[in-house]
């Protein structure tokens, strides 16, 4: 059963900033950055403040776990007090560093002071704060071959049961042509071809077949600069019983600095019957000299800022973050997140 946690502390809500962290996944970069700098954990506080005044004072507010090889293994998004949280991620890697299994967990909150609702995302039932929910909520495992190329991973729902899985991939000059898909709603396997340039490692078409492998179900696009940075992505659904009619589902398209930070993202979403745009997406995003995002800009659909979040830094020496501050009109300050670093010996 899938859970989410809504909290419902409605002041605070377009004060509240999350980590710099945007998911448990980990760049190449990143893990290179935190073994080098012998990172162990990273934790972080956050203080608000509310018409010129401290109106939540310094609490926890995320916490991350790295091994020696700089491998992130726990991570908790956000706290309720200092020993209080309601999610965590856990990671588990095999002796390649290669990530093998990646494990979710919801905790029931029980503290009285603290409003929140529980949503059953499935239904759209509510839980009340005395009701027990299921501790782990989703779990991904994973095998890899010595070459560090995944033969097999499964998604399992909380009750233990698999949801889904991904098998019998198929590897050429190790890169991935084929695999099977099947789910728990279906009795069948699903077989998803990719397409790949083979004087490099970027996907250029990935193949989509229906649940009895006689049709193509959906083709995706993609083009890259010469520094292998995703440039457009394009989704074309496929209708029954004409394969060869085909719509463009979605666009994507994404530019890049000199640095290849991203600094534009535009998505596209259209109708499934007919060739009308249903749902338009624009960020911009502005880096300072050490590759933190300092702006980051909402776009409607004539390229105008609906709206924005500026941000300013401080550092160690050594280049780790030390402060973050959340900047509002005339560079005022509503949101400090303070870092604290323990290392490896």
């Amino acid at each position: 059963m899938k859970i989410y946690t809504i909290f419902l502390i409605l002041l605070l809500l377009p004060f509240i900033s999350h980590a710099q962290r945007e998911s448990y996944e980990q760049t190449k970069n990143e893990k290179i950055f935190m073994k080098e700098n012998k990172v162990k954990e990273i934790t972080t506080h956050h203080t608000f403040f509310y018409k010129d005044t401290t109106y939540i004072k310094a609490r926890k507010d995320s916490y991350e776990l790295f091994d020696n090889k700089g491998n992130l293994i726990k991570y908790i998004p956000t706290f309720i007090n200092d020993t209080l949280f309601p999610n965590m991620f856990e990671n588990k890697y095999d002796q390649y560093g290669n990530r093998i299994e990646n494990i979710s967990y919801t905790f029931p909150i029980q503290d009285p002071s603290y409003i929140s609702l529980t949503v059953n995302v499935q239904d759209g039932s509510t839980l009340s704060n005395n009701e027990q929910m299921d501790t782990i909520i989703w779990r991904w495992s994973g095998v890899f071959d010595k070459n560090g190329n995944c033969i097999s991973s499964i998604i399992y729902q909380s009750n233990g049961q698999i949801d889904s899985s991904f098998t019998n991939y198929v590897y050429k000059n190790n890169q991935i042509i084929e695999s099977h898909n099947s789910n728990s709603w279906s009795t069948k396997e699903r077989i998803i071809i990719y397409n790949y340039k083979f004087d490099g490692e970027n996907i250029i078409e990935k193949t989509y077949y229906n649940w009895d492998n006689s049709k193509v179900s959906s083709k995706i696009f993609y083009k890259y600069d010469s520094n292998n940075n995703l440039i457009e992505e394009l989704d074309f659904a496929y209708h029954f019983p004409y394969e060869n009619d085909s719509l463009l589902s979605m666009k994507r398209t994404l530019i890049y600095n000199n640095s290849n930070n991203l600094i534009t993202e535009k998505i596209i979403k259209y109708t499934f019957n007919v060739r009308k745009e249903k749902f338009f997406s624009g960020t911009e995003y502005v880096y300072n000299q050490n590759g933190d995002k300092i702006k980051i800009s909402e776009l409607n659909k004539k390229g105008k800022i609906k709206y924005q979040n500026e941000y300013r830094y401080t550092y160690f020496k050594n280049g780790l973050i030390k402060s973050k501050e959340s900047l509002g009109k005339k560079d005022k300050v509503y949101s400090i997140t303070n870092y604290q670093y323990i290392f490896y010996e």
